[in-house]
């Protein structure tokens, strides 16, 4: 628990450093891509009885609007659980990107980002890349935006009965949908993810990813953030389900 402490604040504090000095130094981005925000969000779950379980999920999200028509978007997450004094929950996730839009509807991203989860055997997985934005509907309570692109893919896996590294190169694309509200800050959000193999296009991976934001204070800019997300693997490690889907829900501050 020590360290969790520790993290938090950490995390609390990087998120307030580049707020405040204005650094222009997937996952949802795409809720606050058109803005100068900085959100930190913190859910917490303990049981005591029958079952001793604890479970923390922390995450800071920037976005710095370089120009008119370039972003900066800097995400990062993490997630503790032990249950019985026993890790059951051990996983983490960085994400940063830049885009630049040369029209209103058309740009260019680049991107890096850095995951990994114990317990999916995954010690390591780096991806960079870029490709195309497509901004399809453009409206004020309503958008629809499209990426294409390639990256690589950089995958380390370990468990107890063996470890592997691989380096392949990947198509990524994504669709977003986005729902506003006139007389509110409430949205919702719906992203997929498609990521095959150059290669071989049936090495896939799929993520999609549902949100629910509600406005719980008219004084203050705090959310309740509920989310669904399903991710598939056609090729995992041994011993690891191809299929994982989780629900969650958090409370976001943004300023």
């Amino acid at each position: 628990m020590q360290r969790l402490l520790y993290i938090f604040f950490a995390t609390l504090l990087i998120t307030l450093t580049f707020q405040i000095k204005k650094v222009s130094a997937q996952v949802n981005i795409e809720k606050i891509r058109n803005e100068n925000k900085s959100a930190l969000s913190f859910g917490a779950n303990l049981n005591i009885g029958n079952n001793n379980v604890t479970t923390v999920d922390m995450s800071t999200l920037i976005l710095n609007k370089l120009s008119k028509n370039n972003f900066l978007i800097l995400k990062a997450n993490y997630n503790k659980g032990f249950k019985d004094n026993k890790d059951f929950i051990d996983n983490y996730f960085g994400h940063i990107r830049l885009t630049s839009m040369i029209s209103k509807r058309f740009g260019f991203e680049i991107f890096s980002q850095a995951e990994g989860d114990s317990f999916r055997a995954l010690q390591l997985r780096q991806l960079n890349g870029g490709g195309v934005r497509l901004e399809i509907i453009r409206e004020k309570l309503f958008n629809i935006n499209l990426g294409l692109g390639a990256m690589s893919d950089y995958e380390k896996i370990k468990n107890n009965n063996f470890s592997s590294r691989l380096t392949v190169a990947r198509f990524t694309s994504y669709i977003s949908f986005i729902k506003s509200f006139k007389d509110s800050k409430n949205r919702i959000v719906l992203m997929s993810y498609i990521q095959p193999r150059v290669t071989d296009s049936s090495d896939l991976r799929v993520t999609i990813e549902f949100l629910i934001r509600l406005k719980i204070s008219n004084d203050f800019n705090v959310y309740i953030d509920n989310s669904a997300n399903y991710r598939y693997d056609s090729r995992p490690p041994v011993d690891i389900k191809s299929n994982d889907f989780i629900t969650k829900s958090v409370l976001t501050y943004e300023w």
